[in-house]
């Protein structure tokens, strides 16, 4: 088949990116909540580094769900 894309591949990496966001939201919304709950500003350092790690492992995802697509043959 021309241009086809094996389902089995494509469904795999859909489902570990998404499995990834939802982590990724979970965690950020928890130390969001964390900040809310201890009161304390130093907490405030931790939530922005769970958000930045967060941040950069959901992109690295992306890219590498990406990448592992084949090129179209004509």
């Amino acid at each position: 088949m021309r241009g086809s894309v094996s389902s089995q591949t494509d469904g795999r990496s859909g489902i570990g990116l998404l499995f990834l966001f939802a982590l990724a939201t979970l965690l950020v919304v928890l130390a969001v909540w964390a900040l809310g709950a201890l009161g304390g500003w130093w907490i405030l350092g931790l939530a922005m580094v769970v958000h930045l790690v967060m941040t950069t492992a959901v992109l690295w995802g992306l890219a590498r769900a990406l990448s592992d697509r084949p090129e179209p043959t004509a």
